[in-house]
């Protein structure tokens, strides 16, 4: 298993976890080149060391069997928005492209986004539109309240890209999730990926929520809130609500108009 990342993501201020930049290799270029912040490849060799035109080549060799991630924090996500859809295009010229959002993501009544407590200028319904049509488009999106979270899922990241690549046919369904295949509009698929990455919350039960409500942003209201439906408890409901930063008894609001 192999891990590169751009070495803009390591600099001074940086929120890349140090155990991650400890366990790669600094790869100058390759968010120009590929649009993405880092490659997880299960690939032992051959080795990748400069983006030179020998480079590039073996580049691609280790995007095809791996995963590209774009990391977002914060506000920076919110003021990528309008460019996000350029830089999947990027990424997807060179393999599988992954979405990782961190930040403490909410609505508010006048209908913004919130993230980490400060006001952005963009709808939450845009927002999660946003994650949406990263899916719809193909790629996988993972969504983690704070930055401190990021070491376990590139862990559990890094350990899915190696059972896919030892087991494709059992685990290439837990990778990509791209589910146009499966029962459902291409908004529930959609929002079966996101959820499926909160904890507690598997891909059957991520599917049940999102044919039940949907969309991303119902799926969402309904595990902030009250409602009940077989298979989800009150623990998980806990736990999804912690992992969007929500309080005991603050619960996310839609305004009206579709997500």
């Amino acid at each position: 298993m192999l891990l590169w990342y751009d070495p803009t993501e390591s600099r001074v201020g940086s929120r890349l976890p140090t155990n991650i930049v400890s366990v790669g290799v600094s790869l100058p270029r390759l968010e120009a080149e590929t649009g993405a912040d880092l490659l997880i490849s299960p690939l032992t060799g051959p080795p990748l060391v400069e983006l030179n035109r020998p480079g590039i080549e073996i580049l691609k060799v280790h995007c095809q069997a791996g995963v590209l991630v774009q990391r977002k924090s914060g506000m920076d996500f919110v003021s990528s928005i309008g460019r996000l859809a350029g830089i999947q295009w990027r990424m997807q010229q060179w393999g599988l492209s992954w979405l990782l959002v961190t930040g403490n993501i909410g609505s508010g009544k006048n209908g913004l986004a919130y993230i980490d407590g400060r006001r952005s200028h963009v709808s939450y319904q845009g927002l999660i539109g946003a994650l949406d049509y990263w899916q719809l488009r193909g790629g996988g999106v993972s969504i983690l309240r704070s930055d401190g979270l990021s070491g376990k899922w590139f862990q559990l990241m890094c350990e899915r890209v190696e059972r896919v690549h030892e087991e494709p046919e059992i685990e290439i369904e837990m990778l990509k999730q791209v589910l146009v295949k499966k029962r459902g509009s291409a908004k529930e698929n959609a929002a079966t990926q996101t959820l499926s990455t909160f904890p507690g919350i598997g891909s059957g039960t991520a599917r049940n929520i999102a044919v039940e409500y949907g969309s991303l942003a119902e799926g969402l209201v309904f595990l902030s809130g009250g409602e009940k439906m077989k298979g989800v408890g009150a623990i998980t409901k806990e736990k999804a609500k912690e992992w969007l930063g929500l309080d005991k008894n603050e619960r996310l609001e839609i305004e009206n108009g579709e997500n």
